[in-house]
């Protein structure tokens, strides 16, 4: 009975009839095609939230419309390059879905060995990501049992793009968070030295630059404390006192040039505007010293800081 079956599978394929697999791949691409809406200019939007759900929904199927997709860039014919795009897209969203990269391995692969480039689709953020309900500072204290540990865990996990799969929903969460996020340590009442004069809390900080120089990436801006703290405990001790840095000192010009280099490699990495970025962060500074910074920032060579 199984080989009558095959048998007659076999003669409605030979016969230009479609099979099962490739009815319900045909079915499923054109989910994907009913998820399409014209944007102008000869483009179409869909939606991430949905085309996610999608393919959530059957993985098996994504994994042929991958396979089919690609068969029909490789022959260059027609839209080629939106069909590898595609793939990509559907790749990553799998990728997301299952925390399984397996697919996407295998499209970058194929890609490679075919010689084709896709440039990664634009990600427009929906109206409620523009447009978060709540725009107000976000508080992140850190207890003295962390600084003393030199826990900078929390830290990695919140911020940092390498924390979790690079992916359209990390890259989105980030970007919400500029400029949002207030930095704070848990000094008890009997100690009256501000963080930056605590030994402990200076070698915390300093740790945290050393891991992730981009952190005033987050730091609200109307929140000059969090700036200023960063930098004051990154400085030698004599360049800040009574609650004032020597912004003429060289190490204060070299580690504000630091960590406003690391905060526009963030900016652009997350797609963010890299000057508007930069001019909020560091808006509390004081407009001369901050051109001198900028203005040393960018001699810096191409490669400068790669490897941190």
């Amino acid at each position: 009975m199984p080989g009558e079956v095959s048998e007659r599978r076999r003669a409605h394929e030979d016969a230009g009839e479609p099979g099962a697999e490739q009815q319900a791949l045909t079915a499923f691409l054109g989910r994907i095609d009913a998820l399409a809406a014209p944007a102008g200019a000869g483009t179409q939007q869909l939606s991430i939230e949905a085309f996610r759900e999608l393919v959530g929904s059957d993985p098996e199927r994504s994994a042929a419309a991958c396979r089919h997709l690609l068969d029909k860039a490789r022959a260059r014919t027609g839209t080629w390059h939106a069909f590898a795009q595609l793939a990509v897209v559907i790749a990553a969203l799998y990728d997301l879905e299952y925390d399984d990269d397996t697919l996407t391995d295998w499209v970058e692969a194929e890609l490679d060995a075919t010689g084709i480039t896709v440039r990664p689709p634009e990600v427009i953020p929906s109206e409620q990501e523009l447009n978060p309900p709540n725009q107000g500072p976000l508080l992140f204290p850190v207890s003295l049992d962390r600084v003393e540990a030199s826990d900078v865990y929390p830290f990695v996990v919140a911020f940092s793009p390498r924390a979790q799969e690079w992916g359209l929903e990390r890259v989105a969460g980030l970007r919400r968070l500029q400029g949002r996020c207030v930095v704070t340590f848990d000094v008890p009442d009997s100690d009256h030295r501000p963080v930056w004069e605590i030994p402990e809390i200076r070698s915390y900080v300093a740790q945290l630059c050393e891991q992730m120089p981009y952190l005033p990436y987050y730091f609200a801006p109307q929140d000059s404390g969090s700036l200023f703290m960063w930098l004051a405990c990154l400085a030698p001790t004599h360049a800040c006192s009574e609650g004032r840095l020597d912004l003429d000192d060289d190490d204060v010009v070299a580690h504000t040039a630091w960590s406003m280099y690391a905060t526009r490699t963030l900016a652009e990495a997350l797609g963010d505007d890299l000057d508007e970025v930069c001019a909020t962060v560091f808006a509390p500074l004081p407009p001369p010293f901050t051109a001198r910074v900028s203005s040393l920032v960018a001699q810096f060579p191409e490669d400068f800081g790669h490897g941190r």
